[in-house]
């Protein structure tokens, strides 16, 4: 399931920092593409990756067995 939403998140991303890649040499706009792009990557790994593993730590950790 997760390759399924994985695509469009990472396409997605994808566009919008190849879009931030022509501002770059800007000088007005410049500090504003690179911030877009890393904070992009950024987001997408944590989105994709990160989050993903927490959730899957927190739900399915194993117990320790009652002994009375």
């Amino acid at each position: 399931m997760w390759q399924t939403l994985a695509l469009p998140i990472g396409l997605t991303a994808l566009a919008a920092m190849m879009g931030g890649f022509f501002i770059v040499d800007d000088p007005i706009c410049g500090g504003l593409a690179v911030s877009l792009i890393f904070g992009l990557s950024v987001s997408t790994v944590l989105t994709l990756v990160v989050i993903p593993v927490v959730y899957y730590a927190y739900h399915y950790q194993q117990t320790p067995p009652c002994t009375p």
